[in-house]
């Protein structure tokens, strides 16, 4: 039998098919625990993948959910102490969007950013007649050393791609018995239909004959794409509102007229999510400047026992809004709003800035919020959105004009 305390990863699945399929991927299978809890009620198979020892659980026939996913959470702990982080691994539905072609079959590792913390639950918001979904809570991220090994998994798939298909081809060779109900169809009968084409209702025929056969109205695999031969690489790797800031920032950064502070947020780095990582970020940049700033600062710093104890939530906010009154002309720069984990209170600190005697540039995806309360500090006069299909626009004559001067592309 097996020693429960020699297993660090907890692998928890929601039906019997995801049961069976991490059965299946496991490089060696181990007899069943020694003990568990007494009230531990979870079935459990260990095995190895790789150099870890992993223990799976399922939930109950029947049972789906966060609550059942807690309770087999909860035993599983209890019996494996030494568990280091839990997965959840299982089936969901296909999603597909002109930036992110998800389809079932596909393999989808979730990861934090933009605001989010990797996984996101629609009942932890609230939906707005004319608005986007509100999230009013998001799911925690996972641990470090999971978000450290995503960017590794990444590397290594963009190097190497990956052995899925094969690994499944070995399985079902080995259990023929399943080939039935688990081998992957013929890839010609793998249709899918833009969203705009809506399949007529009632109708029971396949959706090839019921949606048609019109090649413009199904989506090209990826797979396909992926074959072809690349064109030809013409943009700059930097792009998007980023870069804006960054230029914007260079050029100001030229003139001497004034003082100008940035600051990026950034959701992969913790030191740079929050109200309190901005502040403090201008306050050192505002404390270069000299004079009455940096004495503003270093009053700050010593009323808090040197530096010792960690000032309010008025004292930081109330000391940077002094520095740049005092500093006079200053521009601030704050990139990717929607990175911030402290939306409320970023927003809050930016209405009193707006009375303040400091010029403001931000940038950000158009979230409800912000689109909402923006235009209401700063007037929508001074607020730009950025129209896609003018950017794409844009794009498409800098691309056709550069292919153009390109004597060995023919199109």
């Amino acid at each position: 039998m097996s020693n429960p305390p020699k297993y660090t990863v907890g692998w928890i699945c929601a039906i019997t098919t995801e049961y069976l399929a991490a059965q299946l991927f496991l490089d060696e299978e181990h007899e069943g625990p020694e003990f568990v809890s007494a009230n531990d009620s979870n079935n459990y198979t260990l095995g190895k993948i790789g150099k870890h020892n992993v223990v799976i659980a399922v939930h109950p026939h029947g049972e789906y959910g966060i609550s059942s996913a807690a309770d087999v959470a909860k035993d599983m702990l209890h019996s494996f102490t030494n568990v280091r982080f839990g997965l959840m691994v299982g089936i969901g539905g296909g999603a597909p969007t002109p930036e992110h072609d998800i389809r079932l079959g596909d393999v989808v590792v979730s990861a934090s950013g933009h605001g989010k913390g990797g996984v996101l639950q629609y009942d932890f918001g609230k939906a707005v007649q004319d608005q986007e979904f509100q999230e009013t809570r998001f799911l925690n991220q996972p641990p470090i050393i999971l978000r450290t090994a995503v960017h590794g998994l990444l590397t290594q798939y963009k190097r190497k791609g990956h052995q899925l298909d094969r690994y499944i081809d070995d399985i079902l060779v080995e259990n023929p018995r399943l080939k039935k109900e688990f081998q992957r169809p013929e890839s010609s009968t793998d249709r899918l239909y833009y969203s705009s084409k809506v399949h007529p209702p009632d109708d029971q025929s396949s959706c090839a004959k019921a949606c048609g056969d019109d090649p413009l109205t199904v989506v090209i695999p990826p797979s396909k794409v992926e074959a072809e031969k690349p064109i030809s690489e013409v943009l700059n790797s930097r792009c998007g509102k980023t870069i804006l800031s960054t230029t914007i920032l260079d050029h100001l950064l030229q003139i001497d007229t004034y003082t100008t502070l940035a600051f990026f947020f950034d959701f992969s780095d913790p030191g740079k999510q929050k109200l309190e990582n901005l502040l403090r970020s201008l306050a050192i940049q505002l404390y270069h400047t000299g004079n009455e700033a940096a004495r503003r600062l270093d009053s700050l710093f010593a009323s808090h026992d040197d530096g010792r104890k960690q000032p309010d939530t008025n004292a930081l906010p109330a000391c940077v809004d002094a520095m740049i009154h005092i500093t006079g002309k200053v521009v601030v720069i704050i990139d990717a709003l929607d990175e911030c984990t402290t939306r409320e209170d970023l927003l809050h600190w930016l209405r009193s800035l707006a009375c303040s005697n400091a010029q403001l540039i931000v940038t950000g995806r158009p979230e409800a919020a912000f689109r909402r309360e923006i235009p209401r500090s700063f007037d929508e006069r001074n607020c730009i959105l950025l129209d896609k299909k003018a950017v794409n626009a844009d794009i498409r004559s800098y691309v056709n004009a550069t292919l153009q001067q390109k004597p060995d592309f023919v199109y």
